[in-house]
């Protein structure tokens, strides 16, 4: 499995490309090679107004500190781009996606402002999906040549 740029995974040779269902989500191993063909289904699926969404590691002095040195959580910040076409979802896709896919910090994805799915690209190549039928995404995934493992691995 192609690891992102810049991430480096102890024993990355166990990975597999597969997901599995937990509760209202499915999570994903998935490498960069496949990334963009896999969201370009998911656009392709959801004939609905779409939006990205961008989450970028926030800037330091934005971090909340619970005492000095210690910050219970580190902060994202969050952009959307809302009312997006498939066509505008695709060049948006084609236009960042090479860049998106390779950076080990930003987590990108797109969602159906109807159905309320979701498929996220995040750190260390987890790929998380949210929707209201999980079971349809066995197919879509298949189609992807990833199957389903119960006791999926990630990093």
């Amino acid at each position: 499995m192609k690891l992102k740029a810049g991430c480096y995974v102890p024993f990355a040779e166990r990975l597999r490309e597969e997901y599995k269902i937990n509760g209202d989500q499915m999570t994903a191993n998935i490498g960069t090679d496949k990334i963009e063909s896999l969201m370009q289904h998911f656009i392709a699926v959801h004939d609905e107004p779409l939006f990205f969404i961008l989450e970028l590691p926030t800037q330091a002095e934005n971090e909340q500190e619970i005492r000095p040195g210690v910050v219970e959580k580190l902060h994202v910040d969050v952009y959307y781009l809302d009312g997006c076409s498939q066509a505008a979802a695709l060049t948006l896709l084609k236009q960042t996606g090479p860049l998106l896919i390779k950076d080990g910090l930003s987590t990108f994805g797109f969602g159906g402002l109807e159905s309320g799915d979701e498929i996220l690209f995040s750190k260390y190549n987890i790929v998380t999906i949210f929707g209201q039928n999980l079971q349809s995404y066995a197919e879509f995934f298949a189609a992807h040549q990833i199957r389903e493992n119960p006791n999926l691995l990630t990093a």
